[in-house]
């Protein structure tokens, strides 16, 4: 069904588990919903781990997936554990968390 839907914005959605691990994995399924108030959204086709921390924090962060990222973005939807971090697994560098 997605692939009938071109071209469509993949989100690249990063969450972080209660215990602080990162996760981060691209989504088909997303888009922005509203611009005032801005807001976007994600839908995962089963529980994935995004969805569940997500669910769990009340957080997540809209990434833009852009051509020249194409090929690490592709890696990060490898199966992972759920408390294996794929920035860290794939070397990605993130700018500390700002609370």
């Amino acid at each position: 069904m997605a692939a009938l839907v071109a071209p469509r914005p993949i989100g690249w959605i990063t969450t972080i588990t209660r215990a602080g691990t990162v996760n981060l994995a691209p989504y088909s399924f997303f888009n922005l919903i509203s611009g005032n108030p801005p807001m976007v959204m994600f839908s995962a086709q089963a529980n994935k781990d995004s969805q569940a921390n997500a669910e769990a924090t009340g957080e997540f962060v809209y990434n833009m997936a852009t051509w020249d990222l194409r090929e690490i973005m592709n890696a990060s939807s490898a199966n992972f554990g759920s408390s294996e971090s794929e920035p860290e697994k794939l070397g990605l560098r993130w700018w500390p968390r700002v609370t």
